[in-house]
């Protein structure tokens, strides 16, 4: 038995620098397929799916930038729309101080009219007075002269 286990460390003496560099070599072979296999499993279950998710995200972007410069033409037309309520606004109050203003210039006209036949009536009311004062006087002046005896 000797003789077999001799043999085989002979073989073993023999074969075994040549047969641990195929070892190591086919070590070295299994390591690379099971890395490119990795790498393989890496694109098809990481980097598609973040692709997929990156495009998305983009389209995405853009529809926001989209909306955000819609909402900002939207914003300026707001913002023209207020300053125009403004002007109106501020318009309206002007026309009520205008109105108000019309409307004590009426009240003044009215109240120049009735003083203008309240002068028209005192002048009619003097005029006649004077009249009669001067009837009086006349009067006055006809009865003293018909009093005085005459000396004749």
């Amino acid at each position: 038995m000797q003789n077999s286990t001799d043999t085989r460390d002979l073989n073993a003496a023999k074969d075994g620098p040549r047969c641990d560099h195929f070892w190591h070599v086919r070590s070295w072979a299994m390591f690379g397929a099971g890395f490119a296999l990795g790498l393989v499993a890496l694109q098809i279950a990481v980097a598609r799916p973040l692709k997929v998710e990156f495009s998305r995200i983009q389209r995405q972007i853009g529809e926001l930038e989209r909306g955000v410069q819609k909402l900002t033409g939207q914003s300026e037309q707001a913002a023209k729309t207020s300053e125009l309520l403004g002007a109106l606004a501020e318009q309206g109050r002007q026309s009520r101080a205008a109105s108000d203003a019309l409307a004590g210039i009426k009240d003044l006209q009215a109240q120049l009219i009735d003083g203008e036949r309240a002068t028209a009536a005192a002048r009619s009311s003097l005029a006649t007075v004077a009249k009669l004062r001067q009837e009086a006087v006349k009067a006055k002046r006809a009865t003293a002269t018909r009093s005085r005896p005459s000396t004749s």
